[in-house]
């Protein structure tokens, strides 16, 4: 998987668990590509602190994911529901469900 796209990804998933800054930051550097020079200069900052925040929060994210594997479980069952979709009966599609509510949580 692209850094980028799981990075964005591991954000989507966990930021509740960031604070405001950290969660706000992460944002504008990945999924709005703002860089941190820029990201400094409107927070009145300077570019090692926001770089500082930046590795300090995906190092966070990247720990919870290795032990909660919400991104890796997600990408799991979004696979298997491809794999289905080759598949025809009544069973294949209430396991298409289930796992279709367990990717909206």
């Amino acid at each position: 998987m692209e850094k980028n796209l799981r990075e964005s990804l591991l954000l989507e998933s966990y930021k509740e668990m960031l604070t405001k800054k950290q969660s706000d930051i992460l944002h504008l550097y990945i999924d709005c590509d703002v860089s941190l020079s820029e990201i400094a200069d409107s927070l009145g900052s300077t570019r090692q602190a926001v770089y500082d925040v930046v590795k300090t929060a995906i190092n966070q994210l990247e720990i919870l994911e290795s032990k909660l594997k919400k991104v890796e479980n997600a990408e799991l069952v979004r696979q298997s529901l491809a794999l289905l979709d080759s598949c025809e009966g009544a069973n294949v599609n209430k396991v298409k469900r289930n796992l279709e509510k367990i990717l909206k949580n």
